[in-house]
C-alpha cells in the first residue's frame, strides 16, 4: 500500500500552466498609435487564478476586444502582440498587430480601451485564443462563446458564399455538419438549413450560443429563432 501511495503522489497534476504559457484579463487604460499597422496598450494584467502575473507575457500572446463595424454588426477583432515595451507583476506596455488578414474589424480602426482576455498558447504560431480561466479573473461571459467561435471560424473555414452546401466539420467529431446564415432582414426568425436540426445542435448567434429556448426546429430543416434578430446578423449551426 505504502508503494502505491508514493507512485500516485509522483503523478502530474494538470494545471492552466500545462494548457498555455500565459493567460488572464487585461485591462487597457491607454491606446497610443505607433506607426503603420502597429498599436500600443498600456494596462494592467489581473490573473484572479493567481497561475500568472504580468512578468510571463511574451510576444505572439492574443488579445481579443469586442466591437461595432460599419454596418452596426458585433464583430471580435484578435490582436498579436508584436513587442514587449515594459512589464512587471502587474502592468503591461505592449505593440500589437491585428492578428486578422484582413485588419481591424470594428468601425473605428484601432483597438479600445476596457477589459480584454489575454492569453499565450504552448504553440506560439496558433490561432487558437483559450478562455478556461476568463470566467475566474472578471471577463464578461459574452467572450466565452465569442472566443469559441473564433477558434472555429480558425480551424473550420466556414463555406466563402452564405446558405451554401453544408460541409464536413473537420475538427470535433461530436458535430459532422456546419453551415451559416447571414440575416437579410430584421426580425427574420424562420431559416431554413440543408440539414434536419438535432437536439444535440449548436446555434450561434453573432458569436454567442443560444440558450434551448432561444431556438425551435428539432426534427425540421426551419430554423426558428425565437427573438428579434437584427440585419447583417451572422447564425453559425453545428450539427
Amino acid at each position: 500500500m505504502k508503494k502505491l501511495i508514493f507512485i500516485l503522489l509522483l503523478l502530474p497534476t494538470i494545471t492552466f500552466s500545462q494548457v498555455v504559457k500565459f493567460m488572464g484579463r487585461l485591462d487597457v487604460d491607454q491606446v497610443d498609435f505607433v506607426s503603420g499597422v502597429t498599436w500600443q496598450l498600456t494596462g494592467t494584467f489581473v490573473d484572479n487564478t493567481g497561475s500568472f502575473t504580468g512578468l510571463d507575457c511574451d510576444t505572439n500572446a492574443k488579445i481579443v476586444q469586442r466591437g461595432i463595424d460599419t454596418s452596426g454588426r458585433v464583430v471580435f477583432d484578435r490582436y498579436k502582440i508584436t513587442g514587449i515595451v515594459s512589464q512587471d507583476a502587474n502592468n503591461l506596455v505592449v505593440k500589437i498587430v491585428s492578428d486578422f488578414p484582413t485588419g481591424i474589424q470594428n468601425r473605428d480602426l484601432m483597438p479600445y480601451t476596457g477589459a480584454f482576455p489575454i492569453s499565450l498558447p504552448y504553440n506560439d504560431s496558433s490561432s487558437l485564443t483559450y478562455r478556461a480561466a476568463f470566467g475566474m479573473c472578471g471577463i464578461d461571459p459574452d467572450y466565452d462563446a465569442a472566443l469559441d467561435n473564433l477558434n472555429l471560424l480558425e480551424t473550420l473555414s466556414w463555406p466563402d458564399t452564405i446558405n451554401s452546401v453544408a460541409t464536413k466539420y473537420d475538427v470535433d467529431t461530436t458535430y459532422s455538419k456546419k453551415y451559416k446564415i447571414e440575416i437579410s432582414s430584421d426580425s427574420e426568425n424562420n431559416l431554413t438549413v440543408p440539414f434536419t436540426l438535432k437536439s444535440t445542435s449548436t446555434v450561434y448567434y453573432n458569436g454567442f450560443v443560444l440558450k434551448d429556448q432561444q431556438w425551435s426546429g428539432i426534427n425540421s430543416k426551419i430554423l426558428v429563432l425565437n427573438f428579434a434578430t437584427g440585419k447583417y446578423s451572422y447564425v453559425y449551426i453545428l450539427n
